[in-house]
């Protein structure tokens, strides 16, 4: 699964932000394994999780200090 960056738009906003959810669920939570889904680095997952507005429980699970339930 690539994540791909093609501009700014609410819908490609949605699109990245849906994969980004979809890789953390399949990696159990691990942000170091959905950023290898994602063909992306671990640094790149946290920023793209931050420009998006991801919740602070997914962005603290990107982080690696939390293990729980992504809201």
């Amino acid at each position: 699964m690539k994540l791909l960056l093609l501009g700014r738009s609410p819908e490609r906003d949605q699109t990245e932000r849906d994969r980004i959810l979809s890789a953390l669920v399949r990696a159990g939570g691990i942000a170091s394994e959905a950023a290898e889904l994602l063909s992306i680095s671990e640094r790149t997952l946290w920023y793209r999780g931050r420009r998006l507005g991801l919740s602070d429980d997914a962005r603290r699970c990107l982080r690696g200090h939390w293990r729980g339930r992504i809201r």
